[in-house]
């Protein structure tokens, strides 16, 4: 019964965020030609969001919170490069930081 709660709020969220969309470009003329883009975008904002979770959770950075946050960076980054149209050249470098700071505050193991 609750699978069956969780998948019809997700199925309501992403119609009212399509129609949101569409109301939005409609009113104001904007062109979101890329509007496929939403589903890039959309989970990787809620990958931050649980990765943020997950930190304060564990009080800091473990390795679920580093994995959600680096693919929800990634996610965030294509899906709002392909929505406004910006070129990937100015975008891939932030996801190689990314990574890289990534690597950097991963909790590592105690070596023996």
């Amino acid at each position: 019964m609750k699978t069956q709660r969780a998948g019809s709020m997700i199925g309501g969220m992403v119609l009212v965020a399509l129609g949101g969309v569409f109301l939005i470009q409609n009113l104001t003329g904007l062109d979101l030609g890329n509007w496929w883009a939403l589903f890039l975008l959309g989970p990787g904002v809620l990958a931050l969001a649980r990765a943020y979770g997950f930190f304060e959770a564990d009080q800091g950075f473990s390795g679920r919170a580093l994995a959600a946050a680096v693919g929800g960076g990634v996610l965030t980054l294509l899906g709002a490069s392909f929505l406004f149209n910006l070129a990937l050249a100015g975008v891939w470098p932030l996801i190689l930081i990314g990574l890289g700071l990534a690597a950097m505050v991963r909790p590592h193991s105690p070596r023996a």
